[in-house]
């Protein structure tokens, strides 16, 4: 009766008279591949990802995590025939959106959808938090600075409002207590006050230092005039013992007022628990890599092509070499000229053993 060709899922649409509808793929022998998954705009660590796919392959996939169209990590290589892989999300991958994920087969490729990695984050108790100073406050007791940190959302901080006090930008300087440097601060939390708008926070910075005399900003932004808590994300993360002191500054109030207040504080850190890349590597080979002052030390099982990134917490790559190993002990330096100092993630991987992921501080 009619037919019509549809470019998208190569295929071809006949109708009959009596037999209905029917649908034709038209297979001109070129590999392909099409990625069948559904993934949620943002994943947690710990949490899986089942990838699906269809091919005319019978060889294997490549499943590659993809971060802004850079490649970032080797997740697996699996049998074509399997058409699914599971992939737990990796405390290790830098927290972000931009991520998907990659298939490969043959000289085919699909995409799957874009979706965001975020932290398990667990809230220090603000019995480790500590007034170390603030620049103003009201009344000493209903608008004293130690109510941030008070788990009383009804009782607030406020600057004064006497007639020549300062103005913005007003700060309040925490001491934090109780902290490895195994522990990674990754966010903090402000919630206004909730009996009305006078004071509510509009712009604001947060810097941590480790001895109050060097400061380094991990946030900054504006809050929504609501008094519902707000979780903010560290654009750059605070280490342990590096974070000591951690400064909240305000720079302005919703109504351009000169006077700033809040109801509570929280800082949070990054749950420890370190779910494993899934990959070709095995137990017996993930005791094969060590990072030590600058140096990446493998033991390779067999001769593998080796790649080394420097990335950054935020997922940029800052450096990525690669190199050809024979089977046996290596010590490669890292080329760390003109890189600044600051937290960051090497990541070593290969075709035959895995991909491995490492913390470095540059000071």
């Amino acid at each position: 009766k009619w037919g019509a060709y549809n470019a998208s899922t190569n295929t071809f649409r006949f109708s009959t008279w009596g037999f209905g509808v029917w649908d034709f793929e038209i297979n001109d022998g070129s590999p392909k591949i099409s990625s069948m998954a559904t993934i949620p705009s943002e994943v947690k660590y710990g949490e899986s990802i089942k990838v699906n796919w269809t091919t005319n392959q019978t060889g294997t996939v490549a499943v590659d995590l993809i971060k802004d169209g850079v490649k970032v990590a080797t997740l697996a290589t699996v049998a074509a025939s399997n058409n699914t892989y599971t992939w737990i999300v990796d405390s290790k991958i830098a927290y972000g959106a931009g991520y998907e994920i990659k298939l490969t087969a043959g000289t085919a490729t699909a995409l799957t959808s874009n979706f965001a990695v975020m932290p398990v984050l667990m809230l220090i108790p603000q019995s480790s938090l500590a007034i170390e100073s603030f620049n103003s406050q009201g009344n000493t007791t209903t608008e004293a600075a130690k109510n941030v940190i008070d788990g009383n959302a009804t009782t607030i901080w406020h600057t004064s409002y006497a007639s020549g006090a300062p103005s913005f930008p007003h700060e309040i300087v925490f001491k934090v207590s109780g902290l490895t440097n195994k522990d990674t601060i990754q966010a903090f939390s402000y919630t206004a006050r909730t009996d009305g708008e006078n004071g509510r926070i509009n712009e604001f910075d947060l810097f941590v230092s480790a001895d109050k005399a060097s400061w380094t900003k991990v946030a900054t932004g504006a809050f929504e005039n609501t008094g519902a808590e707000e979780r903010i994300l560290f654009s750059q993360v605070a280490v342990g013992t590096s974070a000591t002191y951690v400064k909240f500054v305000a720079k302005s109030e919703i109504n351009s007022q000169s006077f700033a207040s809040m109801a509570e504080f929280n800082l949070f850190k990054l749950k420890q628990e370190v779910v494993g890349v899934q990959s070709v590597a095995t137990k017996q080979n993930r005791s094969l890599v060590e990072l030590n002052r600058g140096v990446v030390n493998l033991n390779l099982l067999s001769a593998d092509q080796i790649t080394i990134q420097l990335v950054s917490l935020n997922g940029r790559i800052i450096s990525n070499n690669g190199v050809s190993l024979s089977a046996g002990t290596h010590a490669i330096p890292l080329n760390l000229k003109g890189v600044a100092t600051g937290n960051y993630l090497v990541r070593i991987s290969g075709s035959k053993m895995g991909v491995f992921t490492k913390k470095m501080v540059i000071r």
